[in-house]
């Protein structure tokens, strides 16, 4: 997903219509008998290992993790054969903080400012705390920023787990936003069939240090200056 992950969907019922997809996860693992890390593509990189990590698996006699090389979604370790394993992950698992890496972890908490934030992703993530002043959501990862803003004035939020609901923004329907591993889900869930038409309903988008770009599918694509893609999606009524 490039520097953040976003999707948004309609919820009907138990339906859910995707409108900005993410990749699903999925974790792979590469054995090197040579001095360095083996990279995703099977072949030996040119970094060079963790002197430290190589020096305590020869102590220990147990698996060392390359701190050097540890990423959100790759993990590297020396093993006492002399060999190193390289695990990957499609999406963020880890997430760099102060104290050092700590697991991914979604479940929402209240900010100091009020607003509400996961505890632990790859990206800042961050959503309203209700009213009109600050944005629905915003995901902020090496400077670039995605924001979405919403078209009603917002209550305050029920927090449960990794999901934020915005009561009843419609009759008969909720606006809910959902912390993920690099970014946030956003979904309106209908109700009942008497809720209002949601074929108006537009969610104003803005960016920073990434550009839109018109799909040959027809939708939007978010990207940065190298082209990595942090979004994407198609607007659909259902």
């Amino acid at each position: 997903m490039g520097w953040g992950g976003v999707r948004r969907a309609v919820v009907v019922g138990a339906l859910v219509v995707p409108l900005l997809g993410a990749a699903g996860a999925q974790a792979t693992a590469v054995t090197s008998s040579g001095p360095s890390p083996a990279t995703a593509d099977g072949g030996i990189s040119d970094l060079s290992p963790d002197a430290s990590a190589s020096q305590e698996v020869a102590a220990s006699a147990t698996p060392v993790e390359v701190s050097a090389e540890t990423t959100p979604t790759q993990l590297v370790t020396a093993q006492p054969d002399g060999s190193f394993t390289v695990e990957f992950d499609q999406v963020p698992v880890r997430t760099k903080k102060a104290s050092g890496w700590v697991p991914v972890d979604t479940d929402l908490e209240r900010t100091s400012s009020g607003g509400v934030a996961p505890k632990a992703t790859a990206a800042d993530v961050a959503f309203s705390r209700g009213g009109s002043q600050a944005p629905l959501a915003q995901v902020t990862k090496d400077g670039k920023t995605y924001r979405v803003d919403s078209p009603w004035t917002l209550p305050v939020p029920t927090v449960s787990g990794s999901a934020a609901t915005y009561a009843d923004v419609m009759p008969g329907t909720d606006l809910v936003v959902r912390a993920t591993p690099d970014g946030f889900t956003e979904n309106l869930v209908v109700k009942s069939a008497q809720s209002s038409d949601l074929s108006s309903v537009r969610f104003p988008v803005s960016v920073d240090g990434v550009t839109a770009r018109i799909t040959s599918e027809g939708g939007a694509a978010f990207v940065d200056a190298p082209g990595i893609r942090a979004g994407s999606g198609r607007e659909r009524t259902e």
